[in-house]
C-alpha cells in the first residue's frame, strides 16, 4: 500500500506508524508549544502539546503533536508571522517556543536575530539550550527514541494522522531517516544522514525533546 518500511540503517526503528499515529483532539487545559527550525530555503515548525497525565494512552509528558509548518523559500520574520497567525486562528494558547541557539544571533542582512522576530510576533517565552551535552546530536536522538518506545518498552509520543502524507512532515522524518553505511575503515557516524527534505523538522522536534527533557539539566531562556 506505498508504505515505508524500516530498513538495517534505520534511525527511529521503533516508529510504528500503526501506534504512534493517530487522532489527536486538541486540549485547551494545555498551552500549544511550539519548535522552530530557521532558515531560509525550508524552515520547519512543530506544534504540539506536554500532557502531564494523558488517560488517552496511559503515559506521564505524553507528547503530541498537532500539526506544523514546512513553508518554502520562507525567512524568518514571515515564518513568525505564520506562526502568530496559526496560534490565533486555532485558538490555541501560547506556550514556550524552543529554537537553536544559533537563533539569538543577528542576521546582517536585517539586523535582527531569529528569536527577535519570533518574539516581536509576541511570542514572549522562545528557550534554547547551550548545554554541550543537550545539542550533541546522537544525544538528541536518544531521547526521541525515548519518547517513542522506552526501556520499559512505553510509548509517550503520538502525532496526528492529520499529518500522514507530507513529504517533509514529521511522519516522513520518523520513518526515513537513516545512518550513512559503515565506511571502509570501520569508522560508524552517529549522525543521521543529511536530507534536503526532512532534516528540518527532525532537528526542530530534537530542539524541543532536549528542552523540555534536558540530558545536561541546564536550560537557558532568551
Amino acid at each position: 500500500e506505498g508504505r515505508w518500511i524500516h530498513l538495517s540503517g534505520s534511525v527511529f526503528a521503533d516508529f510504528d506508524r500503526g501506534m504512534h499515529i493517530c487522532p489527536i483532539v486538541h486540549d485547551p487545559t494545555y498551552p500549544v508549544i511550539a519548535a522552530v527550525d530557521p532558515g531560509y530555503r525550508r524552515p520547519a515548525v512543530l506544534y504540539a502539546q506536554e500532557i502531564k497525565w494523558c488517560s488517552v494512552h496511559n503515559a506521564g509528558n505524553c507528547i503530541h503533536i498537532l500539526d506544523e509548518d514546512l513553508p518554502d523559500n520562507c525567512p524568518t520574520i514571515k515564518l513568525a508571522r505564520i506562526m502568530s497567525q496559526r496560534y490565533r486562528r486555532e485558538n490555541w494558547r501560547r506556550g514556550p517556543v524552543y529554537i537553536d541557539p544559533a537563533g539569538a544571533s543577528r542576521s546582517v542582512q536585517v539586523g535582527w536575530s531569529d528569536i527577535e522576530l519570533i518574539e516581536a510576533e509576541g511570542f514572549n517565552n522562545v528557550i534554547f539550550t547551550t548545554d554541550p551535552a543537550d545539542r550533541f546530536i546522537p544525544a538528541g536522538i536518544e531521547v526521541i527514541r525515548g519518547k517513542l518506545k522506552n526501556a520499559a518498552g512505553r510509548t509517550s509520543l503520538y502525532i496526528s494522522d492529520a499529518l500522514e502524507g507530507n513529504k517533509r512532515g514529521i511522519i516522513a522524518a520518523l520513518t526515513r531517516s537513516e545512518y550513512p553505511e559503515k565506511k571502509a575503515n570501520g569508522h560508524i557516524d552517529d549522525n543521521p544522514i543529511k536530507d534536503g527534505e526532512i532534516d528540518h523538522i527532525r532537528v526542530a522536534l530534537r530542539y524541543m525533546l532536549v528542552n523540555l527533557y534536558p540530558i545536561g539539566g541546564r536550560v537557558n531562556i532568551a
